[in-house]
């Protein structure tokens, strides 16, 4: 079941959009007359971005259970295509503790989540200083405060996210002034390992998601220069930047999450460059190239995996 669902999304994603083979098209001209160094070099970033992906989580997960680097990159993956099919990629807590002893999944969830809430910090605070560089620089069609705003008080949010994710006694407290501390008490004596976590591990995670942000402005930038759109470096990484800024700040389903990203890169590339096709394929490529083609190697592994024992719905 698994597997029909994931292919259909793809299917519908990808191959059944009715632009599909313009898409196509631009990508086969655009391989035949630029330099092809550009897509050779974002293609041989992909696996380097999901291996500091793991790495990251796998720290978090031996603050409670020994898992291995390969294990840890299954679980990457099979979050993944679990991802892709649920809204705001939700399903990827349910494909990473797959790889973990069920008596583990909640953990696996809370580390998952602190992933997650390390690398919205990033995207939001490089966001932010990117989109102050790219709006003084270029006069986009809005009033640029509004974005300002918006990012602070984005970025004020997960870092109150991430306090309270780390700071359990006083969540308790808050929650024991709001009467809400008896009915949560299971899941909070569920996260408690979250308070054992090292200082140290904690500052990993979070050069583990810079690495990864450069990773990916980089992809982004470089599948721009693929298709010919006429930006420069300093424009292209600071613009990447806002549009990753508005991408983390608009929480979107993944059936239109693709088109939303295209619209975005249309309102920000288009300020520069009229070609249309070509930034909305750079956006879809890219999309592509960073999720799907993991994914459908993630769906392997959940395919060989037994389901309902990893989530503890029967016996291992």
């Amino acid at each position: 079941m698994v597997f029909f669902i994931v292919i259909y999304f793809i299917y519908k994603q990808v191959i059944g959009k009715g632009d599909v083979t313009e898409l196509y098209n631009a990508f086969v001209l655009q391989f035949s007359q630029s330099s092809k160094f550009w897509f050779i070099g974002c293609l041989f970033l992909m696996p380097v971005n999901w291996l500091l992906e793991t790495r990251k989580w796998q720290l978090l997960v031996k603050s409670f259970y020994n898992l291995n680097f390969k294990e840890a990159f299954k679980g990457i993956l099979s979050g993944l295509s679990l991802g892709i099919i649920t809204p705001q990629r939700i399903g990827e807590y349910g494909g990473r503790i797959l790889v973990l002893p069920s008596k583990f999944n909640w953990e696996g969830v809370s580390s998952t989540f602190l992933c997650s809430i390390a690398q919205n910090m990033v995207n939001v605070a490089l966001g932010l200083v990117g989109a102050v560089i790219f709006l003084q620089s270029n006069v986009l069609e809005f009033d640029q405060r509004y974005l300002i705003f918006i990012a602070l008080a984005g970025f004020i949010l997960l870092v109150l996210l991430y306090f309270l994710g780390t700071n359990l006694r006083k969540v308790k407290n808050v929650l024991a002034d709001l009467g809400l501390k008896k009915m949560l008490k299971p899941i909070l004596d569920r996260l408690r390992y979250l308070k054992a976590i090292p200082i140290q591990t904690k500052i990993a995670v979070i050069n583990w998601s810079l690495m990864r942000y450069v990773i990916y402005v980089l992809q982004y930038v470089m599948i721009l220069f693929f298709f010919g759109i006429d930006i420069d470096w300093v424009t292209g990484i600071t613009g990447v930047s806002l549009i990753y800024l508005l991408q983390t700040g608009i929480p979107l389903p993944p059936l239109i999450g693709i088109a939303a990203r295209g619209e975005i890169a249309l309102f920000i590339w288009g300020q520069f460059d009229n070609n249309s096709l070509g930034i909305l394929s750079a956006s879809y490529l890219l999309w592509i190239i960073n999720l799907i083609i993991p994914s459908l190697l993630g769906l392997f592994f959940v395919l060989k995996t037994n389901i309902l024992g990893s989530l503890g719905y029967e016996k291992e």
